[in-house]
């Protein structure tokens, strides 16, 4: 056999520079797309578990405030601020910022859950701030906050109770201007 008749048997022929250099940038962009698709993926799960965290948190929290009495949720108007401009300035639970008429204080105890902020870590090991807020809210109608204990406006001829509105918020321990998350729940004097 001749070797020309060889090469073609076992295709011993090889590759030009041309189709190396082709089949290379056709790796190289399959390799950045694969890496870009890592990083914004680990990207996602850091969020992700600083999410789970502060849901986390919340929700301990709220779970605490329910183990307390109605009457121990709040006890007064307040009259200054009690934390920061962070806790003062948050929007909460409407468009206005902190609103001295209608938000109480929790109630003094010897808990760190009844401070109106705390700092907290998660179970991942996050540190976290937790903001709690409690405000009069009404299911129906407006609020009236003149009157001990506020009053709702009636609707329709249906008049409902005032209830006391706890929101917890969970913020990035540095960078507190970012919320993390955000819980809401009704306490209703009928309830216990």
């Amino acid at each position: 056999m001749t070797s020309k008749r060889l090469r073609q048997l076992f295709g011993q022929e090889g590759m030009t520079l041309i189709e190396v250099l082709i089949a290379m940038l056709v790796m190289a962009v399959a390799v950045t797309a694969l890496v870009a698709g890592l990083g914004s993926g680990i990207l996602a799960l850091q969020r992700s578990a600083k999410a789970s965290g502060a849901a986390s948190l919340a929700d301990q929290q709220m779970e605490s405030l329910r183990g307390i009495t109605y009457d121990a949720i709040a006890t007064s108007i307040v009259t200054a601020p009690p934390a920061d401009a962070i806790y003062r300035n948050t929007a909460w639970p409407y468009s206005s910022p902190y609103n001295a008429t209608t938000k109480i204080e929790l109630a003094s105890c010897s808990q760190n859950y009844c401070l109106p902020t705390r700092t907290g870590i998660a179970a991942g090991g996050g540190t976290y701030r937790i903001d709690t807020y409690v405000n009069w809210a009404c299911p129906t109608g407006t609020i009236n906050t003149a009157t001990t204990p506020p009053t709702c406006s009636a609707v329709s001829g249906i008049t409902t109770r005032a209830v006391k509105q706890v929101t917890i918020v969970v913020r990035n321990n540095s960078d507190p201007t970012k919320s993390l998350f955000r819980e809401t729940s009704n306490f209703d004097a009928l309830a216990g």
